[in-house]
């Protein structure tokens, strides 16, 4: 807008400045303006208009970088709120599991869900189930066997990228009176659809780093632990 303003100001008295200078006389003046005047006039015009340019374009550069400072502050922000959302819904899952809740351990799963169970020494339950009815049936046969007396946890990190989120941890649970103690390293991938979260993939034990069973109560001797 300053530009084209300065430039119509500009053009205007250019054309002025020229129609007089076209009138000129041998002597070198028109109605008692000299070339010199003239000449002085142009070059006054033309850094204005240069100077206004670049203020102009220093007010657009000025307005795209605090734009982009907004919009970096607005995705940060929106990823900590993913992190407290997927945090939540992790906590409320192991919870939901240590109180032998089939009903609230379901609650979280998409439409076809995949769990991975890898416990050691060899669990009746090793396997791959997908889809929901195979992965409730599962954990059904789970809590009437191994019925949960309460979990430790320790560990944990979430980490987001696009539609993705992968919580890990350590979870132990005592199961069976306190008979026994399933150590576990423990993943979760929730996938985001629009503004909700949902869980896709479970791992009740990794490929290649399996949960273990251990007779009695044990829990780790380590800092941070949430127990419930």
């Amino acid at each position: 807008m300053i530009c084209t303003k300065f430039a119509y100001y500009f053009e205007k008295c250019l054309i002025t400045l020229l129609n007089r200078q076209n009138g000129m006389n041998t002597s070198g003046h028109v109605g008692g303006v000299s070339r010199t005047t003239f000449i002085g006039v142009t070059v006054i015009l033309v850094v204005l208009l240069a100077a206004t340019g670049g203020y102009a374009a220093y007010l657009v550069t000025s307005n795209q970088s605090a734009i982009s400072s907004y919009q970096s502050t607005i995705s940060s922000l929106q990823n900590q709120l993913s992190q407290l959302q997927v945090t939540q819904m992790a906590y409320s899952h192991f919870a939901a599991i240590g109180a032998d809740n089939l009903t609230g351990t379901m609650s979280q799963y998409n439409s076809n869900p995949t769990l991975y169970w890898v416990v050691s020494p060899s669990s009746p339950l090793n396997g791959t189930y997908s889809g929901t009815g195979n992965v409730q049936a599962t954990w059904s046969k789970f809590f009437k066997a191994n019925p949960a007396v309460y979990y430790t946890l320790y560990n944990f990190t979430v980490s987001i990228s696009g539609n993705n989120a992968i919580v890990k941890a350590d979870v132990w649970y005592v199961l069976a009176g306190g008979k026994a103690t399933l150590k576990l390293p423990y993943e979760l991938v929730y996938t985001r659809s629009g503004e909700s979260w949902s869980l896709s993939t479970e791992y009740w034990g990794i490929p290649g780093n399996p949960g273990i069973i251990i007779p009695g109560v044990a829990s780790p001797q380590t800092a941070g632990v949430i127990t419930g």
